[in-house]
């Protein structure tokens, strides 16, 4: 099922702050599980644990099968504006959300 929309997010070393960000779109998206989505973090080569917490974000929601995540591991900083067109890049659905990576999703902000 194609997506209906993508939520992107750039982050560089935030992995507490984009773990958060995650949490909340992922708790406002599961009472509206009947459409697809998908949520595609670009990784700025964090040098925290970033990474190991965007793969085991993934393990919980892939199960869902209406929500696809894609991770992009950059290999240099390309910085905010490129991040988000490298991620936009990978988008499959007509409307894009970009969200900063310490954005809280309040409620049903999302829809």
């Amino acid at each position: 099922m194609t997506p209906l929309l993508s939520i992107i997010i750039v982050s560089y070393n935030t992995k507490d702050i984009t773990q958060k960000c995650l949490e909340t779109i992922y708790t406002s998206l599961e009472k509206h599980l009947d459409f697809a989505v998908e949520i595609i973090v670009l990784d700025n080569a964090s040098s925290d644990t970033s990474i190991e917490m965007l793969n085991d974000f993934k393990l919980q929601v892939e199960s869902n099968m209406n929500i696809k995540f894609k991770i992009i591991e950059s290999k240099e900083n390309t910085g905010f504006s490129k991040g988000n067109n490298l991620a936009a890049g990978h988008a499959t659905a007509d409307t894009l959300l970009f969200l900063n990576s310490d954005t809280e999703v309040m409620g049903d902000a999302i829809f």
